[in-house]
């Protein structure tokens, strides 16, 4: 049966959600015996052997693996969701921006869009607030380490806002041509009492001699359909009589993958990438152990015509006298001669822990853990992350930060305008757009130095056509920054109307004065 991108899955009956979740457990392949070998090598926990967690998990001698996947999960995630700035704002329409362009000045536009940032820096507020990042970056930290070792890592917001993360032994999808999730099933393994009443009362109903602590299944289901998302459940091979039709922005899945190749389903992560020099650690480690339990475990070799006595001679005390040869006594020199040995192995496991600190980017520093981050440390290290993983940065913008950002405005004010639109003030445009500010600062330092050049020359400069080329060649609109001429007449008349206050202010003063001064002399 072929499972890949574009096929469609051989099942007709929707009710039977459990016969469809194992053909998508089908089409992962040896890809939960590879994420439980990759977590064995880093951070057990993602991917466990014993799924019901009921015994202490396997770990590899690799003590540098769970450094680098928390280290790197926290920088992606305190880039992605810095702790004191929102990821999101509001802003106008594109499209909007460009018709309004073919009717009104641009300097309106701008201000309109002023307006709009203005109130949607209180909208974003609200939401933000409501999002409650204290307690959503634990769990972003969470699906991070998932798609670092795994690849795989499905976000799913429950009714009441909270989130949970499901890996990828509970979880299970299938992809269309363009990579997008077109079916996709969670899975939940719980006490039939820790259910939902209403999924208890149901179980109960259709199935004889249910109780209470049963471990039951739990399968929810979306599928799209006719640009909807068709939602049903199941409880093992019972199926739910409840459903509903959703629309997208109420789609409560957020499917991320590290990497995703063409034609797959399931994404690939970064151990997979580095799959063996984790391997040669492992390894090394593991025998440079043995060899330093060899070494410290000392024996000794006694002649067996010597008249020492051993058990006389180990009970002893330390500098009592023995009769007996100095050479009857001997220590093999195993220990010893795997010195070099244990030397080189050292070396190899330094150099294969550099490589890998290099590949998770620990060589260039992390996000600080503090309650400010500069933007400038936040677009130097989206930078870094889109560089390094190719377009990773980009990816979780457009699919995580988005849905995160549109659901939080939801909260808010479910109908969001069509002039507006929510963008992420950390993805890579918005990253790009401080670009533009750079620019512009430069260009009025720049200007700046206008005034240590010599008088005589300055006096034949044009202030202007130098701001203009200076605008110009960093791709900035100097006419956006420039005043028109109706604003220029409405400056020179408040000038006016400011000098001509003054004029009389003083002349007022100066009458005073002259009274005050006939007085005295009266």
């Amino acid at each position: 049966m072929d499972y890949r991108a574009g096929n469609q899955p051989m099942y007709e009956d929707n009710t039977q959600i459990s016969s469809v979740w194992n053909a998508m457990d089908l089409a992962k392949g040896d890809l939960i015996e590879r994420s439980k070998e990759y977590a064995r090598l880093t951070v057990p926990s993602i991917c466990p052997q014993d799924y019901a967690g009921n015994t202490e998990q396997e770990h590899a001698n690799v003590l540098i693996g769970p450094r680098v996947i928390n280290f790197l999960a926290h920088k992606l995630i305190g880039t992605m969701f810095p702790h004191d700035r929102p990821f999101f704002k509001v802003d106008l329409n594109p499209q909007v921006e460009f018709d309004l362009s073919k009717e009104v000045e641009q300097k309106v536009i701008d201000q309109q869009k002023v307006d709009i940032a203005a109130r949607g820096m209180q909208v974003t507020k609200v939401a933000m607030s409501k999002l409650n990042m204290v307690k959503y970056r634990p769990m972003a930290i969470e699906t991070a380490k998932h798609l670092i070792v795994t690849g795989n890592g499905t976000i799913r917001r429950l009714p009441d806002g909270t989130r949970i993360v499901y890996g990828v032994q509970d979880f299970g999808c299938f992809r269309g041509l363009n990579g997008e999730v077109y079916d996709i099933i969670v899975r939940d393994v719980s006490r039939l009492d820790g259910l939902p009443t209403d999924v208890i009362e149901h179980v109960k109903a259709h199935r004889v001699g249910a109780k209470d602590n049963d471990i039951v299944t739990l399968y929810s289901r979306w599928k799209r359909k006719d640009k909807k998302w068709e939602f049903t459940q199941a409880v093992d091979d019972t199926p739910m009589r409840t459903f509903a039709i959703l629309a997208d922005k109420d789609f409560p899945i957020i499917p991320l993958t590290w990497t995703l190749a063409k034609g797959e389903h399931y994404g690939r992560g970064l151990v997979e990438d580095n799959i063996a020099a984790f391997n040669a650690i492992d390894v090394s480690t593991t025998a440079l152990l043995e060899m330093f339990g060899i070494a410290a475990d000392i024996k000794f070799l006694v002649n067996p015509g010597s008249v020492i006595d051993i058990i006389e001679l180990i009970k002893s005390k330390r500098g009592t006298y023995h009769y007996g040869n100095k050479d009857d006594i001997s220590s093999p020199e195993i220990g010893r001669q795997k010195g070099q040995d244990m030397q080189v192995l050292a070396s190899t496991i330094e150099r294969m822990e550099r490589s890998v600190s290099q590949a998770f980017l620990m060589s260039s520093g992390g996000v600080r853990d503090a309650e400010r981050v500069t933007a400038e440390e936040i677009r130097f290290f989206a930078k870094e992350i889109e560089s390094a993983f190719g377009g990773l940065y980009s990816t979780m913008s457009l699919v995580w930060q988005m849905h995160e950002a549109q659901w939080a405005m939801a909260q808010v004010d479910k109908s969001i305008p069509d002039v507006l639109e929510v963008k992420i003030s950390t993805g890579m445009d918005a990253l790009s757009q401080e670009t533009a500010l750079d620019s512009l600062r430069l260009s009025l330092s720049d200007l700046g130095l206008l005034n240590g050049v010599p008088e005589d020359v300055r006096s034949v400069l044009s202030a202007t056509r130098i701001a203009k080329f200076l605008f110009m060649n960093r791709n900035l609109p100097f006419d956006q920054f420039t005043l028109t001429d109706a604003e220029i007449q409405q400056r020179a008349s408040q000038q006016q109307q400011q000098q001509q206050a003054l004029m009389q202010m003083q002349t007022q003063q100066n009458v005073q004065t002259e009274v005050a001064k006939g007085a005295a002399k009266g």
